[in-house]
């Protein structure tokens, strides 16, 4: 008798999801991803979103461990690209790091900004600016904070 391993089930397709279903088959797992290709989530399509600005410490450290992955991915599939005819290497470019702003208390938003300097260093995703509600107005005078607020 040898007993087999079960595959192991990813739901969703996202930026995440694709992450941990390709590094659980680059460790030679078998993988089930299910997406359930709902129009309004954070990846699909043509879009991926990675969200580095997150109020919960675990997810983001999720979303962060993730993105590497995806990284990983668009890499290889970029290097396959160059060797294939059949792909094209500008499909391959699907990762795109925008930046990102959130506005909250104080504390709330130096709190997130410690974490993700602490998982990415010194990486320009890791740069940040903390604005009060008055440099917000005079720097974007379309968005309006409470006076307690900081971007």
């Amino acid at each position: 008798y040898r007993k087999q391993q079960a595959p192991t089930l990813v739901v969703g397709g996202g930026v995440m999801g694709l992450s941990t279903a390709t590094a659980l088959a680059a460790t030679g797992r078998k993988v089930i991803l299910v997406d359930a290709a709902h129009p309004i989530r954070g990846s699909w399509g043509i879009t991926r979103a990675s969200h580095f600005r997150m109020e919960d410490p675990e997810l983001l450290q999720m979303g962060l461990y993730s993105s590497r992955y995806y990284k990983q991915l668009q890499e290889q599939y970029e290097a396959e690209a160059r060797r294939s005819p059949d792909l094209k290497v500008e499909d391959s470019h699907f990762y795109h790091c925008t930046g990102s702003a959130m506005a909250g208390p104080k504390e709330q938003i130096e709190n997130i900004a410690v974490c993700v300097k602490k998982e990415l260093g010194d990486l320009p995703e890791a740069q940040h600016e903390l604005l009060s509600a008055s440099e917000v107005e005079q720097r974007f005078p379309q968005l309006k904070l409470d006076a307690d607020e900081f971007l």
